[in-house]
């Protein structure tokens, strides 16, 4: 009896051992993740700031006050270009301009590139302005920003929209209509 007595207290020894090994690796895997988690959290911050970031300027560039360009302090249609047009400061320096940027420990660097495209006659869908407009009918800007992050690797992310040539005095007055000007309704027979 006494012999057995010893290898069960063997077999327990052993047990444990074997417990902490498991317990061990498991601690090691949870380090492990908890690693990672914050590393993908630090990237999914950057890129939500890139988004946030890219749509405030998208934001900017349709708060234009009137179609022609204008002087400081106005801001009109025609001012939108590459990596130009915007909300302008009491100077003439652009409220959010092209360039680098730095939000919290991360470095940006915003890009945008403006199309004009029309639509002439015949219903046709043309790059530029047709024959006799002043302006184009609409422009896609395509807002991009880039980053490094903390490993070193380079990001992108690109926003894209269309901004109409609709005078801002005007464009309320779409949506606004008075009875007479209302088409005929149809009465079925």
């Amino acid at each position: 009896m006494i012999r057995r007595r010893s290898r069960q207290r063997g077999v327990a020894l052993l047990d444990v051992l074997i417990a902490l090994l498991v317990l061990a690796l498991g601690v090691a895997a949870m380090c492990q993740l908890q690693g990672l988690v914050l590393v993908e959290g630090g990237h999914a911050r950057a890129r939500a700031a890139a988004a946030q970031l890219a749509r405030a300027k998208l934001d900017d560039l349709r708060q234009f006050s009137q179609l022609p360009a204008a002087g400081i302090g106005v801001f009109g249609l025609d001012e939108i270009g590459s990596d130009a047009g915007g909300r302008e400061n009491a100077d003439g320096s652009l409220v959010l301009p092209a360039g680098e940027l730095s939000l919290s420990d991360v470095t940006y660097r915003r890009h945008w590139e403006v199309s004009a495209y029309s639509w002439c006659e015949g219903g046709v869908l043309t790059a530029g302005i047709c024959s006799g407009a002043r302006r184009a009918g609409f422009q896609q800007i395509r807002v991009t920003l880039s980053w490094t992050d903390a490993d070193g690797k380079t990001s992108d992310l690109a926003i894209e929209t269309a901004i109409a040539a609709i005078d801002p005095v005007l464009a309320g007055s779409a949506l606004i209509r008075r009875p007479s000007l209302l088409p005929p309704s149809v009465v079925p027979n």
